[in-house]
Order: structure tokens, then sequence, then C-alpha cells
């Protein structure tokens, strides 16, 4: 399953349940991550193929795709029959997305505010020589 499908569960199943608007900002695959998911599947194959430097990744593309298709399936299943769970997850999505965004906010309030201190420092007063 990969981390767009992941997301665009938590962002449906928030919907459902209300905890997300139309308006509201979409949440970010980082958002989601950070609610903690935790899964292990294992697979019988005859020749499976991996992919990258440590070989953690299953290439198999066909495998790849049933997986995908069989983890979304059953995530919504799983979500849809304990909605407190699923609204646990969202609601620890949503609070990650604003936390990220009041942050790089404040980030960008600090920029200005320094960059004005430094004009204000810099800036010649009427009457100053310059050396």
């Amino acid at each position: 399953m990969t981390l767009a499908t992941l997301r665009q569960v938590v962002s449906a199943i928030g919907r459902q349940l209300g905890k997300l608007k139309n308006t509201d900002p979409v949440l970010g695959w980082k958002d989601v991550l950070e609610c903690g998911f935790t899964g292990i599947i294992a697979i019988k194959l005859p020749n499976p193929e991996f992919e990258g430097a440590i070989k953690s990744r299953l290439a198999n593309p066909e495998v790849r795709e049933m997986v995908k298709s069989l983890v979304e399936k059953e995530l919504i299943a799983y979500l849809t029959a304990r909605p407190e769970v699923a609204g646990a997850i969202a609601q620890q999505a949503i609070e990650t997305r604003d936390a990220v965004m009041a942050a790089r906010q404040a980030r960008a309030l600090l920029r200005r505010q320094n960059g004005y201190k430094t004009l204000i420092r810099n800036r010649r007063q009427p009457g100053d020589r310059t050396s």
C-alpha cells in the first residue's frame, strides 16, 4: 500500500465521520504517517524480486498491486467497523497537519521579523556620514 493510498483512506474516513470538511486543507502523507501505522504481511513467492540497496521492498508488480488493493480494502473495512479507532486516527492526522502548518507560519513570521530588523539596522539616518 502506498502512502498516497493510506492518505486517501484516512482522508475519506475522516470526511465520513465529519472530522474533515471539504474546505479543510488536504492531509499530507507525513500527517498520516505520524499516526503510527505498522503492518506485517507475509507472502510466499516462488521467485521474489526485491529492489533497493537493502532489498527491503518487493518489486514483483503483480504481487505489489494485489497487496495494495487487499490492504486498502481491509483497512477501509476495519476503520468502517471501528469508528472510534478511525476517528482517533483521523484526529491525530488533523492535529499533525495543524501543528505543521502553525510551525510553518511561525517560521515565516520569524523570517519576516528578522528581515525587518536587518532592514532597520542597516538603514541610514539623515545626516549620517559614510566612511
